[in-house]
């Protein structure tokens, strides 16, 4: 921010005193990215329990991507090169 070159010389010092003045808002380094108590959330489940489980990456297939036609060798489009 400050070595942008649209900004002019006050609005470069501007912001350099407000990340420094404001530096306890900002992640020292990623270790200081834990989590954070500033909100809370809750999903109603009705009268189910909630499930508890780890992470999963979804499968290509469970994704809501669609697919590009290929053609008989599995080709996105044809190739102009040999």
């Amino acid at each position: 921010m400050i070595d942008n070159e649209e900004l002019t010389t006050q609005q470069k010092i501007k912001g350099k005193e407000f990340l420094i003045t404001e530096e306890t808002l900002f992640a020292q380094s990623i270790k200081n990215m834990n989590h954070t108590n500033a909100t809370t959330h809750s999903i109603n489940t009705g009268d189910a329990a909630p499930i508890k489980q780890g992470y999963y990456k979804a499968a290509y297939e469970e994704n809501d991507v669609e697919m590009p036609q290929t053609d008989a060798k599995g080709r996105i489009e044809k190739s102009t090169t040999l």
